[in-house]
């Protein structure tokens, strides 16, 4: 005669959602590690914000272009370092400051701004790293010519079309280098949350299911 099926140790009920929750980590980490802008369920749907994302393009081993994603090309020179290790399946990059904003012209190791009346560096060597501050006053139409500011004069800063930085241009010259993205962050730390506690469940119903097999098995 066959021995009775020994009781489960967890709840059906509780093995069900942990598989679903599981598959469904799953599922949404391999929609995003494979390119995916998002994903619908239930008729609603979900975002992984991609004109969010940023790719770091090395310059040294401290600084990187840091380009953002998106409809609009968007850069600047920023220090960068080491991710968190728990991180490390989003990449090992991540940004950790900034040296120069919204550089929108590149002239030999020089990066500068057509807008050099705003707060913060008109000009940066990605050489020597150099930052050029000035004091321009801004201009009734919001535009100004190279002529009008004398250091880009001296050094023949222009905004013709060849010397506008594009995302082409950096790619060229700079390698990509592995970049954490915060959406990518997110998903990581909601995994690892949901994984954690239907871990604090299972050890919870663990002696449960334990007594009733150790009550099953006695004659």
């Amino acid at each position: 005669m066959s021995a009775p099926p020994k009781p489960p140790l967890f709840p059906h009920l509780f093995v069900a959602c942990a598989r679903g929750a599981l598959v469904a980590i799953l599922l949404i980490n391999l929609y995003y590690f494979f390119g995916a802008s998002g994903f619908a369920y239930g008729g609603k749907s979900f975002s992984f914000n991609r004109e969010h994302d940023k790719q770091l393009y090395k310059i040294d081993d401290r600084r990187a272009f840091v380009v953002h994603g998106g409809k609009y090309f968007s850069a600047a020179v920023v220090k960068y370092g080491d991710g968190f290790p728990l991180f490390r399946m989003c990449g090992a990059c991540q940004t950790e400051g900034s040296i120069f904003n919204l550089p929108q012209y590149k002239k030999g190791n020089w990066v500068y701004t057509n807008m050099p009346w705003l707060k913060g560096p008109a000009a940066y060597n990605l050489e020597t790293e150099e930052v050029v501050t000035l004091k321009v006053p801004a201009p009734q139409n919001s535009k100004i010519d190279a002529e009008d500011v004398p250091f880009y004069t001296d050094h023949g800063f222009t905004f013709d079309e060849s010397r506008k930085l594009d995302l082409e241009k950096i790619a060229e010259h700079y390698q990509p280098i592995s970049t954490i993205n915060e959406m990518c962050v997110i998903l990581q730390v909601a995994a690892f949350i949901i994984v954690a506690i239907l871990l604090v469940i299972g050890l919870i119903l663990l002696p449960f299911g334990l007594a009733k097999r150790r009550a099953a098995a006695k004659p």
